[in-house]
């Protein structure tokens, strides 16, 4: 029985049957260098020159999408693998059908719309899986997507999209920014995606993802909008608190497994963290194209 199939069981005795969606294989995940505002949609500004060491504040960004798509992302209007391209249209249709519904605990709603991507530990591909996710949601008719940096200590999609000194998630927590829609970044040419990058190194990032703060801003975020997916690139589970403090809050965790790399006991221990009403699904990445087809690579209701 091999490891997915382990990680299949053990979620089966827990919450009943679970259902099949599809995998995502893995590019390179590091590189060069996001809806509408949280209660209209807004004009992208033009992106304010940075100096050495000055921070930018939001508005429209010239991502280096043509070298994401050699580098193997599927940036709509370029050319990408079709095979990559149903396999993440694939996984977003499992992701959109659940949070479409709310699901309700005893004490408060789990936002369905809010959509964690985290891994056990480093060198999964969560940032390469969030990142194909978001575009290809922003490709749907009915849905926009906000993809945060909060990896806010390593920042890897700040970094990989060339928005790294860009003002975020961490300053607005920091109350520095009163209006979060202020820090979206637009990507131009990707009408329909929105990216809040993770903002200002700080030292307090536990206490201030924890924060009420931090919860009020996922309640906005979730009601305000209810076409707009808010998908997470979080920390490794297994290596950092954050991630933990951070699955509290959505209602969708997805736990990204590296094919022949996450040893077995990382993925059975991830698993141990996950809730089951808001487990949303183990990705296998770097899937062989022959295990894909064969239908090994699947994502399956399971952590990251």
């Amino acid at each position: 029985m091999g490891l997915l199939d382990r990680a299949v069981d053990k979620l089966k005795a827990e919450q009943g049957e679970i259902p099949v969606a599809p995998a995502a294989r893995q590019g390179a995940e590091k590189g060069p260098a996001a809806k509408r505002s949280t209660d209209a949609a807004t004009a992208p500004q033009e992106p304010v020159a940075a100096e050495a060491g000055e921070w930018v504040h939001g508005g429209g960004a010239d991502l280096e999408l043509a070298e994401l798509a050699k580098r193997g992302f599927i940036v709509p209007g370029y050319p990408s693998d079709g095979v990559l391209l149903d396999e993440y249209r694939r996984i977003k249709r499992q992701i959109l059908f659940k949070a479409a519904v709310d699901q309700t605990d005893a004490e408060h709603p789990l936002h369905s719309n809010l959509v964690m991507i985290t891994s056990a530990i480093d060198g999964e591909g969560k940032t390469f899986v969030s990142t194909n996710l978001a575009f290809s949601i922003s490709q749907e008719v009915d849905h926009t997507v906000l993809m945060i940096d909060a990896d806010v200590v390593r920042r890897g999609a700040s970094r990989l999209l060339g928005l790294e000194r860009h003002l975020g998630l961490i300053d607005y927590l920091e109350e520095e920014v009163d209006d979060i829609a202020s820090l979206f970044v637009q990507p131009k040419g990707v009408d329909n995606l929105r990216i809040l990058p993770a903002g200002k190194p700080n030292k307090h990032v536990n206490e201030l993802l924890a924060s009420e703060r931090m919860r009020e801003l996922m309640e906005e975020l979730a009601v305000q909008d209810r076409e707009r997916v808010v998908l997470l690139d979080s920390p490794p589970i297994l290596m950092t608190s954050e991630a933990l403090v951070i699955a509290q809050l959505v209602g969708q965790v997805a736990l990204v497994v590296r094919a022949d790399k996450t040893p077995q006991h990382h993925v059975e221990n991830a698993l141990g963290y996950m809730e089951p009403d808001r487990f949303a699904g183990l990705i296998l990445n770097g899937a062989s194209r022959n295990l894909a087809q064969d239908g090994y690579a699947d994502y399956y209701y399971g952590d990251d």
